[in-house]
């Protein structure tokens, strides 16, 4: 079973999680670190890292994951923002794990070559937090709808499936 970044449970606050994100490894175009695009969760271990800051849920999740599976990489800065992250990765100041979706742009330009990582199972969740009892308005419904319809796989089936929605009635 997939590991997912989960937010802290708060009193009156309600999660619904619509899509996951899977990881993939990032690292500079003009200088790569792995010489194959397919590599072991293992060869992070002591390779220069990017990390998001472990005051984020995103980061902690992370290093979480790279701890539980014995992998050290050698951090050497630590980020809140993915755009000034994915930067410091550009610009040679090591590798990265970062969700496959916010890399589309670098991915095009060259900027960014992206490897698979064996046994990455870790992924981080895409939806809406909202207050408890919220009553939602006709155009919040069409909103969350056209979210759910855009993340439906081929089946027409979403992540979402397992969830009851938070916008079924007023």
């Amino acid at each position: 079973h997939p590991s997912v970044v989960k937010l802290n449970g708060k009193p009156g606050i309600t999660t619904k999680i619509f899509a996951e994100n899977s990881y993939i490894l990032i690292e500079p175009a003009h200088r790569p670190i792995f010489k194959k695009r397919r590599i072991s969760l293992k060869d992070l271990h002591g390779k220069n890292y990017v990390a998001f800051s472990s005051t984020t849920p995103t980061g902690r999740s992370i290093s979480q994951f790279l701890r539980k599976n014995g992998v050290s990489p050698k951090i050497i800065q630590e980020y809140e923002n993915i755009e000034t992250l994915k930067s410091a990765v550009q610009i040679g100041c090591g590798c990265s794990l970062v969700p496959s979706q916010t890399i589309t742009r670098e991915k095009k330009e060259g900027t960014l070559l992206t490897a698979e990582v064996d046994n990455l199972t870790l992924k981080r969740p895409l939806g809406i937090i909202f207050s408890k009892g919220k009553i939602f308005t006709s155009s919040t419904k069409v909103f969350y709808e056209m979210l759910i319809n855009k993340f439906k796989s081929k089946d027409g089936k979403t992540d979402l499936d397992r969830h009851e929605s938070p916008v079924n009635s007023e």
